[in-house]
């Protein structure tokens, strides 16, 4: 398993690279529609395969859905605003600031510090000291990285 966990990593590191790269031709909001039908194209022939095969099927899909309430619909709608929204920021910031590097950087490890900081405000888990010097290790990498 962890050959394709780096393998999954290894290829994520070059998303940044990909982004710069069309960003000279797309604004941000084209790129996002774009990427979006792709994705949405990939999607589709996932679920045409698993459809094809025996454990799953159209009706067990959407019957899972019609149990879904409300407040659930709106949290899928909402990571689906968030995940738009992050989408042409980040392009944004790719096209007309920092380099890739420095920009996957800075969000990988907000990201990290945003997940530290709910874990203990939110679900009130607790940290040792290493935990705690490791975080802040990579606050230090972080400033001494984008500092210009």
């Amino acid at each position: 398993m962890y050959p394709f966990l780096f393998g999954i990593a290894l290829l994520q590191q070059f998303r940044p690279y990909f982004r710069k790269h069309i960003s000279d031709r797309l604004d941000p909001h084209e790129f996002v529609f774009l990427n979006t039908l792709c994705i949405g194209a990939v999607v589709s022939i996932y679920l045409i395969y698993l459809s094809f095969t025996e454990q799953h099927s159209f009706s067990k899909m959407f019957g899972k859905y019609s149990m879904l309430t409300m407040l659930e619909y709106i949290c899928i709608f909402l990571l689906a605003f968030l995940t738009v929204f992050s989408s042409i920021f980040v392009f944004h910031l790719d096209k007309y600031y920092n380099n890739p590097f420095i920009n996957s950087v800075f969000i990988k490890a907000a990201g990290m510090i945003m997940l530290v900081l709910v874990s203990i405000f939110i679900f009130e888990e607790k940290y040792t000291m290493n935990q705690i010097f490791g975080v802040a290790i990579i606050l230090c990498g972080i400033y001494i990285t984008t500092v210009k």
